[in-house]
């Protein structure tokens, strides 16, 4: 975090109302899950199944949908929120996969290619939530740079200690929305150097952006 909290706050705003369709989708499709397990339920009710096995399995489902939901609801708000909760061991390319997919409509809407390389996995232990968030803002940035039907390359590589991610477009032509505002790349760059890490900021609005975290076995 920055010496700044009202700029922290601007910050974790910017990203969040970028994403806000993207966060949208996601609850929707907690809903429908919701909706689909309850009509299943009132199906049965009304057909006077009296089928314990049957009854049973879809109690089990409408349970399982609603515990998924609240699930995703809680990692929402700790990601907007920047929520201090426990640190832990992740592998930094199935963040980045989660990230994707929850942009995936974004991607598709621009005709936007995401590539993601990597040949091993990278270990690093931050909060995953907060984590996720700063990829979040970084990648969505970038994918509004990019005009349609270019693409978007993500490259992770170990180097000196450290999980090295390696944001880049390959689009031709003029530039899209300007990428990040400053305060977003601010926050970004305190979160990542408060963890021992470090982040490189392109010179030019075309050129890549570097983040660094220290490994953990």
């Amino acid at each position: 975090m920055s010496a700044d909290p009202l700029t922290d706050a601007a910050a974790r705003t910017l990203i969040a109302e970028r994403c806000q369709r993207a966060y949208l989708h996601e609850i929707r499709g907690g809903l429908q899950a919701l909706s689909g397990a309850f009509e299943l339920l009132a199906r049965l009710a009304k057909s006077g199944n009296g089928d314990a096995a049957v009854v049973d399995r879809a109690t089990t489902i409408a349970k399982r949908a609603l515990t998924h939901h609240e699930h995703a609801m809680l990692d929402l708000v700790k990601q907007i929120t920047a929520a201090h909760d426990h640190e832990e061991r992740i592998e930094l390319g199935a963040l980045v996969d989660d990230v994707l997919r929850f942009l995936r409509n974004d991607f598709a809407g621009r005709q936007i290619q995401a590539r993601l390389e990597r040949s091993e996995e990278l270990f690093v232990e931050v909060v995953r939530n907060q984590l996720r968030f700063m990829l979040l803002g970084l990648i969505a940035g970038r994918l509004d740079a990019c005009p349609s039907g270019g693409q978007l390359s993500i490259r992770l590589a170990r180097r000196d200690g450290s999980a090295v991610l390696e944001i880049a477009t390959a689009c031709s032509g003029a530039q899209g929305t300007p990428p990040h505002p400053d305060v977003v790349l601010d926050l970004v760059r305190h979160w990542i150097e408060a963890r021992g890490g470090q982040f490189e900021r392109p010179a030019s609005q075309e050129g890549p952006f570097e983040l660094a975290l220290p490994l953990r076995a």
